[in-house]
């Protein structure tokens, strides 16, 4: 199995996010799985992506999961303006080929909820996104 192709879902998302300029450019490439693991992402709007149920099979030809969205930022305008970006990028999302996938749909499962971060206490927007994606030797 080690030289079949196999797809990531978490690069996957994380690339395709950081390839929409304005989202991007607003959090200054801050698009990762988690938000505290430097100084400078406690100072600005990040974006994080966590898997939350779905196919974990990476050797699967199909993956489709659901997976948690946080919209960071220092004030409640700051999550509001990132997750607008974001909305319009999901809406906007087509098939597109990012990284070794075949990026097939991604959308938007809820609406968000505000929330404190308890330790940092900076402001988040949770929210929940679907995604499929496929090989990209099955194009």
């Amino acid at each position: 199995m080690a030289n079949e192709p196999m797809i990531s879902p978490i690069e996957t998302l994380i690339r395709f996010f950081s390839e929409q300029h304005f989202l991007n450019e607003y959090v200054g490439g801050r698009i990762a799985t988690q938000q505290r693991f430097g100084e400078g992402w406690t100072l600005g709007p990040a974006l994080t992506i966590k898997p939350d149920g779905g196919n974990s099979e990476i050797y699967a030809p199909m993956i489709s999961g659901r997976y948690e969205i946080r919209c960071w930022g220092q004030t409640i305008d700051e999550c509001d303006r990132l997750y607008r970006f974001f909305r319009d990028a999901v809406k906007n999302q087509e098939r597109s080929v990012v990284q070794n996938s075949l990026l097939l749909s991604v959308y938007l499962t809820t609406e968000p909820a505000q929330y404190v971060d308890e330790i940092t206490q900076l402001p988040y927007w949770l929210l929940f996104i679907e995604a499929m994606m496929a090989e990209g030797i099955i194009l």
